[in-house]
């Protein structure tokens, strides 16, 4: 049974594929049959604890199973296992040069397909290679996005991407004219004819740039293969969970980044004197150049992107929509929403943690009375803008979802200060004091009314009483 994502996916594939980035010509049947006569070796890499080496369920015939690791306990009967060296790069592009170089490390093949380390084959990676195969590559779209500018708003919130780089990169490829929405590919599923002329240019391009900005190797991926007129092939398979391979539950790697910086291994070998100052390579230099600026940014802008979230509430399920946004702009988010039924409600999370400020401008939908029916900020609910403290910021909308394809959200979004939130809290105190000190007026007029003997005041006594109690 498909997941909502999924069965999402295969609902934009159309949109997410028919893009400028992948090949749309004639399939080459001269090559198909050469890689039927000749080995494919299926390989891998990761290191450290990053993932764990899972054995195929499924051997391929004439296929070779190759894993670069530093991890000295990985072992395998399935995969052959090749140590990889020490090295001054970060750990994750230790591992990312040999997938993006299979001509360097894998030169006596001629075919290769390479498999992110977290994922477990599950089905016949020749079947899927003869099934989608038009050029010399072949990979898979990207299961949300077709747009590297989209991907940057998206990636530049999470923790394990430098953000200052990131954006540096994508203005520049903006610079140099890689239009939105060129394409976006996933990029851990990936066959190549590794020695072609062609895709060796593509490969070395797409290395440099790894180590000239950030290891977010979708958006370079995209920027070298337009610069060099290059167009991969292109699969309609889920690229989380399909025939071939599988994430399985969570679809994450085991060990989670929780910091952008790439020089840790460098500075340490530079530390225990491994490598010298002097002798510093050009890119290691950029990557000691990278962090610095980033941590510099880090410091002078804490909420420079966010996360976005729209979560649809369906009968006994809730799927998440995930956006990325610019903090202290004016921001305008469309969700899709024709491809979910029976909607019960929506809620909107403008930002993963709490201490900031929000403003709703607008709602815009084809749905029916559509109105936010509450929200956890901690001012007054008729105050213009929301202020919201350690809590993860929420707005739920209701309405008539029933024919509805699209919400936009316009809002603005920055980060609170301790003065506003001291201000804002000092503010609900007061408001909270005032209620407090009329119902103990309130409280001490109708007890003294309960003990009176009067009967001039007994019918103005029963209503203030009903009137307190409700």
């Amino acid at each position: 049974m498909k997941s909502e994502s999924e069965s999402l996916f295969y609902h934009n594939f159309n949109k997410l594929s028919n893009v400028p980035l992948f090949y749309k010509g004639e399939r080459d049947e001269k090559l198909i049959e050469d890689i039927k006569n000749n080995k494919i070796v299926i390989y891998t890499a990761f290191t450290g604890d990053y993932d764990n080496l899972k054995d195929p369920k499924f051997i391929d015939e004439n296929c070779d199973y190759v894993c670069f690791t530093d991890n000295a306990e990985a072992s395998s009967d399935i995969w052959k296992i090749i140590p990889i060296n020490d090295s001054n790069l970060d750990n994750n592009r230790i591992a990312k040069q040999f997938k993006i170089l299979p001509h360097r490390y894998l030169s006596d093949y001629e075919y290769s397909f390479w498999l992110d380390g977290s994922f477990e084959i599950t089905g016949s990676i020749r079947e899927y290679i003869y099934k989608y195969l038009k050029n010399p590559m072949l990979n898979v779209s990207h299961d949300e996005r077709d747009c590297i500018y989209d991907e940057t708003s998206v990636s530049a919130g999470l923790p394990r991407y430098p953000t200052e780089t990131l954006i540096k990169q994508s203005e520049d490829y903006r610079k140099q004219g890689l239009p939105s929405h060129y394409g976006l590919p996933s990029a851990g599923a990936i066959f190549r004819k590794h020695n072609d002329s062609t895709v060796m240019k593509v490969m070395e391009d797409w290395w440099s740039e790894n180590l000239k900005y950030t290891n977010q190797d979708q958006i370079s991926f995209t920027y070298v293969c337009w610069k060099n007129d290059f167009h991969p092939s292109v699969s309609d398979v889920y690229y989380w969970n399909n025939k071939y391979w599988t994430k399985g539950e969570g679809y994450h790697h085991k060990v989670v980044l929780k910091n952008a910086l790439t020089s840790y291994n460098l500075i340490e070998n530079i530390e225990s004197k491994k490598s010298s100052i002097s002798n510093l390579s050009p890119s290691e230099i950029q990557l000691l150049y990278n962090d610095l600026t980033n941590l510099i940014f880090e410091e002078e802008n804490p909420m420079e992107f966010l996360h976005v979230r729209l979560v649809v509430y369906q009968e006994g399920k809730e799927t998440t929509l995930i956006k990325g946004c610019h903090c202290e702009d004016i921001n305008s988010l469309k969700f899709d929403l024709g491809f979910f039924k029976d909607i019960k409600k929506l809620a909107f999370l403008p930002s993963p943690t709490g201490y900031i400020e929000c403003k709703i401008i607008s709602i815009d939908s084809d749905a029916e009375y559509i109105k936010i029916t509450k929200f956890n900020s901690f001012n007054n609910p008729s105050d213009d803008v929301q202020l919201f403290g350690n809590v993860t910021p929420r707005y739920e909308i209701e309405g008539d979802f029933s024919d509805s394809n699209y919400l936009e959200i316009n809002f603005e979004i920055s980060p609170i200060s301790l003065k506003k939130i001291e201000k804002g809290m000092k503010k609900l105190y007061q408001s909270e004091k005032k209620k407090n000190n009329e119902i103990k007026k309130l409280k001490n007029k109708n007890k003294k009314i309960l003990n009176s003997t009067s009967w001039k005041i007994t019918k103005p006594m029963r209503s203030l009483t009903n009137l307190f109690k409700k």
